[in-house]
């Protein structure tokens, strides 16, 4: 005799599973807006690094815009790791993607 089973969802179902969350929700519609307003806080907030030789208004917007720019760059990855931890697969993921982006973050750092 055959014991009850889970039935298996196919992979369509399970990204509209997680998508249908609270948590598909919160990392699709705020990670942006908080990325920008992380990178705005940090911009102002923080005491320039090195020579801060630029005119008065143009010094405060080059750290928000880089800030910013860095917040959600930083973020930017985070989304598809908890997407594949929540449907237990990386079919999303690509292999490629993962060593481009790696060569890439070893040249700009030479």
């Amino acid at each position: 005799m055959v014991k009850d089973e889970a039935p298996v969802m196919a992979v369509d179902e399970q990204e509209d599973d997680v998508k249908g969350s609270w948590d598909g929700d919160f990392l699709e519609k705020l990670w942006v807006p908080m990325a920008v307003t992380t990178g705005l806080f940090l911009g102002v907030l923080l005491p320039p690094l090195g020579d801060d030789s630029d005119p008065a208004p143009w010094g405060v917007v080059s750290r928000v815009v880089g800030w910013t720019y860095f917040c959600a760059w930083s973020v930017s990855f985070y989304p598809q790791v908890f997407y594949n931890w929540r449907r237990k697969s990386v079919e999303g993921l690509s292999l490629e993607f993962q060593v481009l982006n790696c060569q890439g973050s070893l040249v700009r750092i030479a």
